[in-house]
This record gives C-alpha cells, structure tokens and sequence, in this order.
C-alpha cells in the first residue's frame, strides 16, 4: 500500500498574496498624495491667476475712469463771463499733473511755448481737481498723468498760424510719442503728417507693483523718500524710459507694459491708456458750434428775432472781422456791429448780449474764429425798421437754409459751422497759412459748406469733416 502524502502550500500563498496588497495600498496612497498636491496646486494656480484677472481688471476700470474724466473736464470747461487775454479758459483745456499725491493739479507746468515745465508735465493725475475719487491701479498705486504742451491750461496762447506751439483749435495736435510693448511707435508726438494728428494729447499710467528697474540696482523706493521720484513708479525698456518725456519727440516718450528681457522677465508693469485727437477735438468741435449758436439765438432774442451781418470771408482772412451789409455767409464778425446797427436803422444792437461767451479780446475765441461760419437766411437778415420775422417766415416762403441731409427744405434761419482739421481726401489739401488761404471757405468747409448758399451736416469721412448745427 502505497501511503501518497500532500503537503499544503497554503500558508505560503497566503503570505505571498498578502504582501501584494500591502505594497497596493502604499502605491494607493501615494496616487491618493499625488492627487491632493495637484489638485492643491491647481487650485492655488487658479487663485492667483484669478487674482491677476482681478488686478488687471481694476486696472483697467481705473484707467478708464481717469481718461473719462479728463476728455469730461476738457469739453464742459466754464468759459469766461468777461472778456479777457491770456488768462480765460478755452475748451479742451486740461490741468497740468499734481506734485503729489493730494491729487491737486499744479498752478503751473510751462509757459505757452513748451519751452520751460517740461519735467512738470508728468506727474500723478489731479483726481481731486477733476473731482473723482483717489484712483488706485490693482496693485493700489496712484495713477500717473502726462500732458501734451498745447492742451495745458495754463499759459495760454493766441494762433496766429495753424501749427503754432499751445495753439487750441481743430488744428491743435498731441506732442506726446506712445510705443507698444514691441518698442515699435504706436504714436509719433513729432507730428509729421500733417492730416493725420498721430501724436497722444494725454497719456494716464498704472505703474503696477514694484519692480528693480533696468539698469538699477535696487528695487524702485515708494516710501516717503522715494515718494515724489517717478522713477521709482514707472518703467524703462527697449530704450523708452516712462519716468521722463519730451514734447515733440519721436523718440522720447513712453511704453506701454508689459516688456520683457530677454529672460523673460518683465522690465515694463506700467499699463497706459491715451487720449487721441479724435477722442478730444471732434467733441470740443461741437462744444464751440454750440456756444456759436448760442450766442446767434440770444443776439436774436435780444433783437426782434434777427441776426447780425457775417464778416466777408476774404476780409477776415487778413484780419478784418467786421460785420458787411448784405453779407449772409462768412465768419462771425467782431463787436461792434457797425453795418448790422445801420441796416436797422439803429434799432439793433451792437454788441453780443451778456449771455454769449464770445468776446472780440478773449484767448478762447481767439483760437477758433478763424475756423467758424454762419450762413444766415434772408427773412431773419436786419432790415429797416428792424420788426419781427413774420410768424413761421420759413414756413410762409421766406428766404431761409437748406441743410441737407437732414432734409431739402428751406426751413433752418442760422447755420452754424465749424471746421475740422485739413483734410488730406481734398483737392486743394486745404492750406490755411497766407491770408489768401484763410480768406478762402475751401480751405475750411467741405462740400457744400464751402459755397455759402446750401448746406450739409455729415459724418465724418476723409473728405469732409465739418460740424454743423443750426435754429
């Protein structure tokens, strides 16, 4: 008898099956370890980019808030109630940057000229004097302010030709260069085309957190000592250095951030926003034709609903604005209204009522006059005895304007017009130096305008760009 004896492997699979699971469960609980750490590290990288998105955001929104202010304070300036030279506002006028961080706007930063306060002209922005509240960038750091020379509001000038330094009119340019992060220029202060206005009126700056400046070596000092420095708040890179500009120069502004060496760290945090010639003048254009007819409505209200004479247009280009009988189409003549007064046989007035800004001697008129016209329709011209229009004079068959669009009717008794810039899209290129080419509406007025007998109001193209309003 053959005794068969098995010997069990049990306890030997059971110790060998059981230290798998024990190295499953160390393997287990590193996954598990791996997947908290990266779900901590995503959420970590999500709130702090979440934080980015935050500051910039706030950045931003206070930029823009800034840049709103300022174009708001450039085009409701009060006018003066008496005349003056030299020292009343003109609309566009911008407060120079403040000293310091109380946010009140220097008295001064240059005279007329551009030729002293050029250092002035960057600063912090004069929250105060614009009446907002203190500004702060996401990284809580008072916003920065530079102007251009001719929209200071200080030492302000009188044209005598239209490319004049602290000129203001239609003509007015920014002196200020901006570049992109790139270096390239967004922006050329220079100006050196003259129907297209590329240099920057105003430039508002978020200086962002601190960081070691180029070429410093040490980290930018925003304490009490390091507080009135601008170096210590704006940039430098690719050359472009923001703590300091010029006027007028290609080469000498500033940068928009952010700009990277070539480590790929960044060199350039400030963040800016501009204002253009065309967030400005267009805007300040219709402030003047509004304040042109005004002054025409109130003269009529003071004068049995009649209007002055114009001054000829060919006159006026050499500087003679009075008012001529029988002229219905020139520029706004100057007081006192001489031939208007005779045409009605006394019975009107010869100057403006006191409501109307316009004054003969006041810097502010002095800067557009050359660039504003009326035609006047003939049943709203002086006559003698100076009676009232007839009720509905238009309506009846009267001699009155047509402005078309908005419609072919002859029914407008004043239009006001107000002239753009030169405009490259017309044939003449609209030269208005000599006193032949200020005497000469084409130089001034598009289309119809310029011929004095209908009249157009249109949007803007590159062939036309005058501002119409009318009674």
């Amino acid at each position: 008898m053959l005794l068969t004896v098995r010997i069990s492997r049990q306890p030997h699979s059971f110790y060998s099956a059981a230290l798998p699971l024990r190295q499953k469960g160390a393997a287990l609980m590193m996954l598990l370890t791996v997947i908290v750490l990266g779900t901590l590290t995503a959420v970590v990288f999500s709130l702090t980019g979440s934080n980015i998105a935050e500051q910039d955001m706030k950045t931003a929104k206070a930029l823009a808030h800034a840049k709103e202010a300022l174009i708001a304070h450039a085009v409701s300036v009060v006018l003066p109630s008496v005349p003056g030279v030299g020292t009343t506002a003109r609309p566009g006028d911008l407060p120079c940057p403040a000293l310091d961080s109380s946010g009140v706007a220097a008295v001064s930063c240059g005279n007329a000229a551009g030729t002293t306060g050029q250092s002035a002209r960057l600063g912090r922005l004069p929250w105060m004097t614009l009446g907002l509240p203190d500004l702060r960038d996401g990284h809580g750091e008072q916003l920065w302010y530079a102007l251009s020379n001719n929209f200071k509001e200080n030492n302000r000038t009188i044209c005598t030709d239209p490319d004049q330094p602290g000129c203001l009119n239609s003509e007015s340019r920014g002196t200020i260069t901006v570049r992109k992060s790139s270096g390239l220029v967004n922006n050329n202060g220079a100006n050196p085309d003259v129907f297209v206005p590329s240099g920057v009126i105003a430039v508002i700056i978020a200086p962002g957190e601190v960081i070691q400046r180029e070429g410093a070596v040490a980290i930018q000092d925003r304490s009490a000592a390091g507080a009135s420095n601008p170096q210590n708040y704006l940039d430098i890179g690719n050359g472009e250095d923001n703590a300091a500009f010029i006027d007028g120069s290609s080469t000498d502004g500033f940068i928009n951030g952010p700009v990277l060496d070539g480590n790929g760290n960044i060199i350039v945090n400030d963040r800016l926003i501009s204002i253009t010639y065309q967030d400005l003048l267009p805007k300040l254009e219709e402030r003047v034709a509004g304040e042109a007819l005004k002054c025409m409505r109130d003269y009529a209200l003071a004068n049995n609903g009649r209007y002055p004479w114009a001054a000829t247009n060919a006159a006026s280009g050499s500087g003679d604005y009075s008012d001529v009988t029988d002229n219905r189409f020139g520029r706004f003549p100057d007081t006192p209204f001489t031939a208007t007064n005779v045409s009605s046989s006394g019975g009107m007035n010869t100057l403006w009522p006191v409501s109307c800004n316009i004054f003969s001697t006041s810097d502010w008129w002095l800067n557009w006059k050359k660039h504003v016209f009326y035609g006047l329709a003939d049943a709203y011209k002086p006559i003698n005895p100076p009676i009232p229009p007839a009720i509905n004079a238009c309506a009846t068959g009267g001699a009155c304007r047509v402005v078309d669009p908005p419609s072919t009717a002859a029914d407008k008794q004043v239009v006001v017009i107000v002239a753009g810039k030169r405009l490259s899209g017309v044939a003449s290129g609209q030269p208005r130096v000599t006193t032949g080419d200020i005497g000469n509406p084409v130089n001034y007025l598009e289309d119809a305008n310029s011929l004095g007998v209908t009249f157009t109001k249109n949007v803007p193209t590159s062939t036309f760009n005058d501002v119409s309003v009318y009674q």
